[in-house]
């Protein structure tokens, strides 16, 4: 019986430990579920891979996050970075309503604005389609995108 480990964000005391363990139990198949407040984790014995139910019910029982520590790359949430040609942003009051945009979308991790070559890297979990929406609907245009060298700043 596979056994997993999460950590867990969003905890503040020992009763946060006790409902997120309470959410997980509830799921068909969980065998075990012991969530440790002090160490900011919860461990988990399963039947099978039960990842996305789990990371969906400790976010339904507050303001809380499981991230899996364990497991193939696709059990771990990936994270992308692109840096976006973006027309019209040119000032501060630009950067700040893109940005404020960029904020609203799950799965933004970082953001870097450059007024003066007008590019946005962002750093991302989610959909880059999201990502570049957001962008679009907060009415500036992406005109490309540029290779990431992760050796130039923005």
């Amino acid at each position: 019986m596979p056994k997993k480990n999460f950590r867990i964000e969003g905890m503040h005391c020992a009763s946060c430990a006790y409902k997120i363990e309470k959410a997980i139990k509830k799921i068909k198949g969980i065998r075990e579920a012991s969530v440790n407040f002090a160490t900011k984790k919860a461990y988990v014995e399963v039947d099978e891979n039960k990842d996305n139910e789990i990371i969906k019910a400790v976010s339904i029982a507050g303001d809380y996050k499981a991230v899996s520590e364990q497991g193939s790359i696709q059990d771990k949430e990936r994270e992308d970075t692109a840096t976006f040609i973006i027309l019209g942003l040119d000032n501060p009051h630009c950067a700040m309503t893109i940005e404020n945009a960029l904020k609203k979308v799950n799965g933004i991790k970082n953001i870097e604005l450059n007024i003066n070559l007008h590019k946005a890297k962002i750093i991302y979990s989610a959909e880059k389609e999201k990502v570049r929406k957001a962008i679009e609907d907060a009415g500036y245009e992406v005109a490309g995108e540029e290779k990431i060298n992760e050796d130039i700043d923005l």
